[in-house]
């Protein structure tokens, strides 16, 4: 393969017309420039410079390469631009994907502040499971994810990935605003031991009342499920059963059901995802969802009236 570099030197050469005026714009002296001149001919196997008293002419090989090395030489400036705007955030995309709650809670505020930091890049928001939208992330179909998993084991494996912590969002009880406990300050779940359950169509979640319920020694009969906390909460006030919802949900609920903590408190933590190696425009993102919300959120009072 011919050296690029004494293609950059017949190139200069072509355009100054001499070996001298050449050595002058790279900051050679005229026998390096005509040794490298030498040794692309002698990679060519054919003449590529005419030397004249006064300058130099190109052969016709000569004037091919010097063509080709010219277009090659704009091709490497538009390169370079192109990177540095990728590389500065004036272009280029971002691909995320997330929950539903996230997407509601989380990260309207932090694209809003991408969009107005970066406006030329093309920004993308999907909403999936978690465990899809770390399969995505892991075929290099997004390139962040918004994701949340639970302390019991194996729920899902970020081993691979660059994981940076954001919220942790603790889950409450949802009863009908007349059942016996809605005036408790707290709920055990063991005191819900027969009752019927709502649970979010997540498999994330569903895992999340089985464990619950599980710890107090029972196994949730379950009666409905919804990946809509609205319809969730609608379903728990006509007193079709209990429900588990995050903290992030309980803007969804409805007028006709109390939120109680658990005795025992339990929550689920929100992650930031990333491959081990983020462009440039999800290292943006990430710097702005770590600001927004990795500092712990204040803590709201649970209301009488408040959705799933």
């Amino acid at each position: 393969m011919l050296d690029f570099r004494r293609l950059h030197v017949l190139h200069t050469v072509a355009e100054a017309g001499s070996m001298t005026k050449a050595a002058e714009i790279l900051a050679f002296t005229p026998s390096a420039v005509s040794q490298q001149i030498s040794a692309l001919e002698r990679q060519a196997g054919t003449p590529l410079v005419v030397r004249l008293r006064r300058g130099i002419q190109l052969t016709e090989a000569g004037r091919l390469l010097a063509e080709h090395t010219s277009a090659l030489l704009d091709r490497l400036d538009t390169a370079q631009r192109e990177l540095d705007d990728l590389v500065h955030l004036r272009a280029g995309r971002l691909r995320m994907a997330t929950f539903p709650t996230a997407s509601a809670r989380l990260l309207p505020e932090a694209i809003a502040t991408f969009r107005r930091t970066h406006p030329d890049v093309e920004l993308t928001l999907r909403s999936h499971p978690s465990d899809r939208s770390l399969e995505l992330l892991r075929s290099g179909s997004i390139d962040l994810a918004v994701v949340f998993t639970y302390a019991f084991a194996d729920v899902i494996d970020l081993h691979d990935l660059h994981t940076v912590p954001l919220v942790r969002d603790v889950m409450h009880i949802v009863l009908p605003a007349d059942h016996r406990l809605a005036g408790a300050p707290t709920v055990s779940v063991a005191d819900l031991r027969g009752e019927s359950w709502i649970q979010n169509h997540d498999p994330l979640c569903s895992r999340m009342l089985t464990h619950i319920c599980g710890l107090a020694g029972f196994t949730p009969r379950v009666v409905f499920d919804s990946d809509d906390f609205t319809t969730v909460s609608r379903l728990v006030e006509a007193g079709l059963g209990m429900a588990v919802v995050p903290d992030m949900a309980t803007d969804q609920m409805t007028s006709g059901v109390v939120l109680k903590p658990l005795q025992q408190q339990f929550s689920r933590q929100i992650y930031a995802v990333t491959a081990e190696k983020a462009n440039p425009a999800t290292l943006g993102m990430l710097g702005i969802l770590t600001r927004t919300h990795r500092a712990p959120r204040a803590r709201r009072e649970p209301v009488a009236a408040v959705s799933g």
